[in-house]
Order: structure tokens, then sequence, then C-alpha cells
């Protein structure tokens, strides 16, 4: 089940998620439906789903190294990047969260992800276990 998970999660799903920004910007293509661009991503997500039922592991057995973080953040630099050379060079896609024009592609792409890394906290944080002396 790990090497399944494995081959899933490194190799399935990014070619899947590459594969349906792609088809996002060849929507002029009669050849390219809905269900060619989506389906693939939706039997993958529904196999991770699945794959989760059944796995046996506790959370807490799970560790996440360095090079799984590392590997992380190269695919998601890798399809910023991808998102952004096919606005160039190719025009622009149909869903307006890929178009680099728009608002939709910095929110979930470029803030988003930058505000994930600041480590902030709230004043409420720990409010009750500080004790407060004016």
């Amino acid at each position: 089940m790990r090497k399944l998970e494995y081959v899933v999660m490194n190799f399935i799903f990014p070619a899947v998620v590459i594969y349906t920004i792609v088809c996002d910007f060849l929507y002029e293509h009669e050849w390219v439906t809905f269900g060619l661009q989506f389906g693939p991503l939706f039997a993958t997500i529904a196999f991770i789903i699945l794959m989760v039922l059944l796995d046996s592991r506790d959370s807490e057995d799970i560790e996440e190294t360095e090079a799984d973080k590392k590997a992380g953040q190269n695919r998601v630099i890798f399809i910023i990047v991808l998102i952004i050379s096919l606005n160039i060079f190719w025009g622009q896609p149909q869903m307006s969260v890929l178009n680099i024009t728009r608002f939709e592609f910095w929110l979930v792409f470029i803030i988003l992800p930058l505000m994930n890394k600041f480590d902030y906290k709230k004043r409420t944080d720990n409010a009750r276990s500080e004790k407060r002396t004016f």
C-alpha cells in the first residue's frame, strides 16, 4: 500500500493536475470536453479518498521529511511557472483562476502560499495560559 501511495501522490496526481491545467488552455479545440479535462482529476481524487479510507495507519505515524517538503515546494513552483508560461506563449485560459491578468490567480497561487509561510499568532492565542500584568 505504501508503494502505491508513493506512486499516486508523487507521479500520478501531479501529472493529472498538469494535464488538467494544459487542457484548460486548449479550450478552443472541440476535442477538449469537460469530461476529458476533469475526468482524470476526479478519478484520481476519488482513488486518493479510497486509499485514505482503506489505510489503517494513524496520522501520528506518518512523518513528513524535509525532502518531502522540498519536493512539494518544487511541484508548486513548477505548476506556477507552467501556468505563467502558458499564459505568455499560448494565450488566456478558460478558467479565470489560471489567468495571470486576473486577481484570482495571484490570490490562489501567490498570496495564499506566501501567507501560509508566515508564522503569525493572534492576540487571543494562549491568552488564558499567560498571566497578564498591567
